[in-house]
């Protein structure tokens, strides 16, 4: 195999790969979220004038139509589907998603607009397809797996869950030839954002140049 894996990306490169290219939107931005959007990756609570102990970082903070106060917060986590999971069924980083599921909590405690846990199954399936451009096998049954290890009765009532997949089916760069899509599993519930909140997001993305003016 000559393209390099999908499988080895790691996390946080994911995430800037999809935000990065357009093809990938679907992955990127939040469910219900209209553009236009601007983002921010792996924000801290230093950046928001919040406790140190808040949360760990914002792996994803977008605004639609650049406002603040309807902010949405996803913690992303990466599953690994490679060769070998198509034999034993079992994906990698599954028993990561109840950390994901933690870390949305704090994300919502915190007050954010809107919480996400977006998961994307990454899945190698060159081997399998051998080489042939066609639907990779066990998507939906593999999907099924994900949300069954999502701690769903332990996440805070305003979370919502995305899982998605991504997918190369032959040996090209993914972003040539992959296939990708996905689920909502449960739908964000939005709460009040505290107005402090809103103002240090605001100030944030004002900072970066990534607020239009009236």
């Amino acid at each position: 195999m000559d393209a390099p894996s999908i499988a080895d990306v790691p996390e946080h490169a994911l995430v800037e790969l999809v935000f990065s290219n357009p093809l990938f939107e679907q992955l990127a931005v939040p469910p219900q979220t209209r553009g236009p959007i601007s983002h921010r990756l792996r924000v801290t609570p230093k950046q928001l004038d919040l406790s140190p102990n808040a949360f760990g970082d914002v792996d994803a903070l977008v605004l639609t139509a650049n406002d603040p106060s309807s902010a949405r917060a996803s913690e992303y986590k990466r599953v690994k589907v490679t060769t070998k999971t198509f034999t034993t069924g079992k994906p990698n980083k599954l028993q990561e998603l109840r950390r994901a599921a933690e870390q949305a909590n704090e994300l919502a405690e915190a007050g954010f607009s809107r919480v996400w846990i977006q998961v994307i199954v990454v899945t190698d399936a060159r081997e399998v397809t051998r080489g042939q451009f066609q639907l990779v096998p066990r998507v939906l049954e593999i999907r099924d797996l994900v949300r069954a290890n999502i701690p769903f009765g332990e996440l805070h009532p305003s979370v919502g869950v995305h899982v998605m997949h991504l997918a190369q089916p032959v040996d090209r760069p993914v972003t040539d030839a992959g296939q990708f899509g996905g689920d909502v599993m449960r739908t964000v519930q939005p709460q009040t954002q505290p107005e402090t909140l809103t103002r240090a997001i605001a100030k944030l993305f004002a900072d970066a140049g990534r607020l239009t003016s009236d």
